[in-house]
């Protein structure tokens, strides 16, 4: 059981590292764009 609950935390943690990269790079990404940009899916000026 013990070895279940580790791997269990280690795939959270990776888990969580990758959104919360994921995240960061897509906030990144979007903030580079100008507002209105065609293809970001959102209103213009959103």
């Amino acid at each position: 059981m013990s070895a279940f609950v580790n791997v269990l935390v280690a795939v959270l943690l990776v888990a969580s590292a990758v959104a919360a990269g994921w995240l960061f790079w897509l906030g990144r990404r979007q903030s580079t764009r100008r507002p209105g940009d065609p293809g970001r899916g959102g209103p213009a000026g959103d």
